[in-house]
């Protein structure tokens, strides 16, 4: 009684992420090309020339996987990018999982698992039709407050943008393009990359049941602690 007592804050809160998340994409793109302003033309006539805004490259892409262990094995063994964080997988919260693999200083790629999600197979660069696998692009910034000038300059241009979401490792705020493909931009606030994984750390591992191959990683890391 007392565990389920001290696991409840930590459940309540990632209903309460998943809700919050879940009400940022409804009104976004249910609700958003009914309201969104035409003003685009006057708001980049008062911009001036070379006012560019401040990145340091990607900070995630987010794609979509049938099977994380399937992508741990290839990402983290295949291609060598350390698994630096892993979220969700949580049925009483967010319950997909996400897992983040580092590809650079500051940049991850990342991927949700969604057990329907069909396998995608087509060239690089040809025209497909049909549902394609994937998410979002995330672009890195450095502070909190270049994520708040963003904001503001979405807002400006009569773009819908949302509030900041904390999503503990990670602020981050949700827009789109033109064309209707989905946007972030993110501020590291635990950054977990240009270091060895820390599994301790449960703001960027706490998944409670973690796919076989991070189990592994996460036994060899304990094992080799305790040896010193």
């Amino acid at each position: 009684m007392v565990d389920m007592l001290d696991k409840a804050p930590s459940l309540l809160w990632l209903q309460l992420q998943y809700l919050q998340i879940q009400l940022i994409w409804f009104c976004m793109y249910i609700l958003a090309p009914v309201l969104r302003a035409s003003d685009i033309q006057n708001y980049s006539a008062a911009r001036t020339p070379g006012d560019k805004m401040k990145t340091r490259g990607i900070n995630h892409m987010a794609m979509v996987t049938n099977d994380m262990e399937k992508t741990v094995r290839f990402y983290r063994d295949i291609m060598g990018f350390p698994l630096v964080a892993a979220i969700g997988g949580n049925p009483n919260g967010l319950r997909a999982r996400h897992y983040f693999f580092e590809t650079g200083p500051n940049s991850t790629i990342a991927f949700f698992e969604w057990a329907g999600a069909e396998d995608f197979h087509k060239p690089a660069g040809l025209e497909a039709a049909g549902r394609i696998q994937f998410d979002h692009v995330s672009f890195d910034v450095e502070t909190e407050d270049e994520l708040l000038d963003l904001q503001t300059r979405l807002n400006d241009a009569g773009q819908e943008v949302t509030t900041v979401i904390d999503h503990n490792f990670i602020h981050s705020i949700y827009f789109h393009d033109f064309s209707g493909i989905a946007l972030e931009a993110s501020v590291w606030i635990t950054n977990p990359t240009g270091k060895a994984p820390d599994h301790s750390n449960k703001n960027i591992f706490n998944d409670p049941n973690p796919v076989p191959a991070l189990q592994e990683e996460m036994d060899q890391a304990r094992l080799v602690e305790s040896n010193g």
